[in-house]
Order: structure tokens, then sequence, then C-alpha cells
């Protein structure tokens, strides 16, 4: 039997909260829940699964308009690359709450 694991993540733009010289900060963290909460300036580290999938459906939609040769490898680096710049871009350096809660199948969550 195939386990189920999902994660929820969810990310905010905060304005008018300074973290100072930390880049990022625990607010909540509960392991029983697998439910944690981080204020943050860089929440690229948060987003990688969206982001993956994201870019992997971008080269499937665009496999047809392929115009130069490439690998998957390098293709998914780029598309992976180019959402991260477009998050910076569109919402800026942060910081950000980050709300995530995730269960890997095993009977505890993550």
């Amino acid at each position: 039997m195939t386990a189920t694991r999902y994660r929820h993540t969810l990310v905010y733009r905060i304005n008018g909260v300074h973290l100072g010289t930390e880049e990022e900060g625990n607010l909540i963290a509960d392991p029983t829940s697998g439910f944690q909460a981080v204020l943050t300036t860089d929440p690229d580290p948060y987003c990688i699964e969206a982001d993956q999938w994201i870019a992997v459906a971008n080269i499937l939609l665009g496999v047809f308009g392929q115009t130069e040769p490439a690998s998957f490898d390098e293709r998914l680096k780029s598309e992976l690359a180019e959402i991260k710049e477009t998050r910076k871009t569109k919402f800026g350096n942060g910081p950000y709450l980050v709300l995530e809660r995730g269960y890997d199948g095993g009977g505890s969550s993550t």
C-alpha cells in the first residue's frame, strides 16, 4: 500500500515587520501536528516543492514550442530560477510569514 504524503504551505508578505540582523525566526513549531510558522526573508526553501511542480508543468506545456535543444535537467534548473526571480521581482525581499503543515504518511507529521 502506498503511503500518503502531503505538505500545505502558505506564504504571506508582511509589511512593517523588521527581522533586524536575523534572516529567519521560528514562531511556532509543533512536531505533533506537523505545523510550523516561520518569519523569514527568503521563502524559497519553503516553496521548492510547489516550484518544482510548476516548473515541470511549464516544461511539459512548452515542449511543443521548444526552439533550442536542452536536457530536462537544464530546462528544470532554468524554470526554477525563473520562478524564483519572478517571486522576488513581484513580492520583494520580505519579510514573509510562512505557515506550513505536513504529513509523511508514516503516522507522524512533518
